[in-house]
């Protein structure tokens, strides 16, 4: 099993986590994944890094290291026919830990949007099965055990709400509940990001908060035997974990310092401690700003309006193709900007739309596009929530004239120009040339800095994580 040619759909049915899938399903996965022997002591990926894809162990062992201050812990070891790595592949989460070779090992790498095809097919439902009993198995009852509510529970109360608890996947815009349903589950959110509103005074919903990753809702009506007082909607794909009332309410009579907890947790939104306001959930909601890993912003008080900003950008790429603009959403008084260029995602709606693996996130979060596996089909651009992504045309692509900051002594030479032709992304994959190209910020990964940024006379543009704009 040295490489793909070698490894066919017949083969990987051997595999216990791929029987009874069907061999159209699994070469379909095949063709876009990798087989790679890993030499001892290589790292598959470092603890917090962002990449999303999954691991099958083909032959050989790999050790699961948990990354302390004081030095790395053992936590596991992953043998041959087992896999791992299925939580980033699903929900885009950082990795919870380090992945090393124990000796020579071949892994199948599956990326991201082929797992998820994979994961998603009903014809393939022996697979996602195999995968979400083994996130109970191994992860779920940690996970709980990290939720706010349910810290200090012993493992036997986790290991019970863990036995009872079920996975839930919701798309944008889908409701989770209404205000008024039943009372039924409690919900903790394991990636996404979801939405809590309440009807007004005049029948118009009013924004009351805002959940991501690790959160959790639903708690009042189970504990206060009530109908649902408000609306929860996912504002991204998300999946969540789902505890019956009934499992939920005994764990809270079993181990009262929990029930206390959750009283004074509740007495606490009754008084309005520790709610967002409305600002800063109408600033994370409306402008979806509550996807972004990172923001763009433009102090206005300080622009000029010189456009050196734009202009750098688009000497920085080879292209001309400016991967900034400046509009946007205004806050704060109308003195701040957050400028339509890439968000960088914690959960990509572009990498998540792209059937062809064209769209990566390196592991420290910059998301990317593979100008080889590009098609032009420009599902990302429609997907992205910024109007961050556009399409370059490549008919009649010709050589561009070199731009006014290029011609400048000096600074001329500081841009770095790429090369790549178009003709270079013909045939990729097999596929036809694309008539065009999606293109996007890439925090100008050639240079040693953002060109709008550093170009910038007033200092009046910095990338700042959108969590900061609210606190």
């Amino acid at each position: 099993m040295a490489n793909l040619e070698t490894l066919s759909a017949e083969q990987l049915a051997e595999e216990p986590l791929f029987g009874d899938v069907p061999a159209p399903s699994l070469k379909k996965m095949l063709g876009e994944s990798e087989v790679k022997t890993h030499p001892n002591g290589e790292q598959l990926c470092l603890q917090e890094d962002l990449t999303t894809e999954f691991f099958l162990i083909l032959q050989g062992q790999v050790a699961v290291f948990d990354e302390k201050p004081g030095g790395r812990e053992e936590l596991t070891r992953v043998d041959a026919h087992d896999w791992v790595g299925e939580m980033s592949a699903l929900s885009c989460a950082p990795r919870s830990a380090t992945l090393e070779a124990v000796g020579p090992t071949t892994v199948l790498t599956v990326p991201q949007h082929a797992f998820r095809i994979l994961y998603a097919d009903k014809k393939a439902a022996p697979f996602k099965d195999r995968i979400d009993e083994r996130y109970r198995e191994r992860a779920l009852a940690n996970h709980l055990g990290k939720a706010k509510l349910f810290r200090g529970l012993p493992p036997e109360a986790l290991d019970r709400l863990a036995d009872v608890s079920t996975l839930a996947f919701f798309e944008e815009n889908e409701v989770l509940f209404q205000e008024g349903d039943a009372g039924d589950d409690f919900f903790l959110v394991r990636s996404g990001q979801l939405k809590t509103t309440k009807r007004g005074p005049d029948g118009r919903p009013l924004l009351l908060a805002y959940n991501a990753e690790n959160s959790f809702f639903g708690e009042v009506a189970l504990v206060r035997d009530q109908p649902r007082s408000a609306t929860v909607t996912a504002i991204t794909r998300c999946d969540v974990v789902r505890i019956p009332r009934d499992a939920f309410r005994s764990v809270l009579k079993d181990w009262p310092a929990i029930e206390e907890r959750i009283h004074r947790h509740l007495a606490d939104l009754d008084r309005g401690h520790g709610m967002p306001t409305q600002k800063d959930v109408g600033l994370m909601v409306h402008s979806k700003l509550s996807k972004a890993g990172e923001a763009l912003v433009i102090n206005l008080d300080r622009c000029t309006h010189c456009n050196m900003c734009v202009e750098a950008c688009i000497e920085s790429h080879d292209d001309r193709t400016p991967r900034i603009s400046k509009r946007g959403v205004s806050f704060d008084g109308g003195t701040m900007l957050l400028a339509s260029s890439c968000y960088n995602c914690n959960m990509p709606d572009c990498m998540l739309s792209c059937r062809f693996g064209a769209i990566l996130r390196k592991a420290q979060g910059l998301v990317v596009i593979d100008a080889q596996a590009c098609t032009g089909c420009s599902k990302c651009e429609k997907a992205c929530p910024y109007g961050a992504i556009q399409m370059q045309s490549l008919v009649g692509i010709t050589q561009h004239e070199e731009g006014f900051l290029a011609k400048l002594p000096v600074i001329g030479r500081l841009f770095r120009r790429a090369k790549e032709e178009a003709a270079e992304v013909s045939g990729a994959k097999g596929r036809p040339a694309p008539k065009a190209l999606a293109v996007k910020c890439d925090l100008c990964a050639e240079r040693g800095d953002m060109a709008c940024i550093y170009y910038c006379p007033y200092s009046a543009i910095e990338r700042v994580n959108p969590q900061e704009l609210v606190t």
